[in-house]
């Protein structure tokens, strides 16, 4: 739910400007659609909260484009179908598994658990889950080279601007 609002909140923002240089769309069926994000600065981190957040700074990020919506499980499988890649956790290369949930009470390393098998229903366009960053990066060479592209993952600071939608909170959600 806070993604959501999050991007609501974005959407709004980018819906005062519809000047064509202030937003760009880019429809790809492998990569989904791209939104621009304008750049700016913001205080990421807290002051309250998890050590690894602190201390609160502030963060100046250009422009970038990211996508609208996660990479959902459709996508991913059309990456393992071309590919024949084992992610992480069907390899269990660093744990058993993939962390998940037990039933709401047992959240940890589940063998068997991976992108295909979650351990809940999932459909092709829900998000996909249980990857590795190996994971991702491996999806998004594989991409860049479907769509001679050059997509790659947003930098921790370009993710919690995108995610903050210009909100002044100690979090993002």
């Amino acid at each position: 739910i806070a993604v959501s609002d999050a991007e609501k909140h974005l959407e709004q923002i980018l819906q005062q400007d519809k000047r064509p240089e202030n937003i760009k769309s880019e429809q790809n069926e492998l990569a989904g659609e791209m939104i621009l994000i304008p750049g700016g600065t913001y205080l990421m981190g807290t002051l309250a909260g998890r050590n690894d957040e602190k201390p609160q700074h502030l963060v100046t990020v250009d422009s970038f484009e990211m996508a609208k919506h996660e990479v959902t499980r459709g996508q991913f499988k059309k990456f393992i179908d071309a590919t024949g890649y084992m992610t992480d956790a069907e390899k269990n290369t660093f744990f058993n598994g993939c962390f998940a949930d037990g039933g709401g009470v047992d959240f940890g390393w589940k063998e068997g658990v991976n992108w295909y098998e979650p351990g809940f229903t999932q459909t092709d366009q829900h998000p996909v889950t249980c990857v590795s960053w190996n994971d991702a990066k491996a999806y998004i060479e594989w991409l860049n080279k479907e769509t001679g592209s050059n997509y790659r993952l947003a930098t921790e600071a370009k993710w919690e601007y995108a995610a903050r939608a210009r909100s002044t909170t100690d979090y993002h959600f």
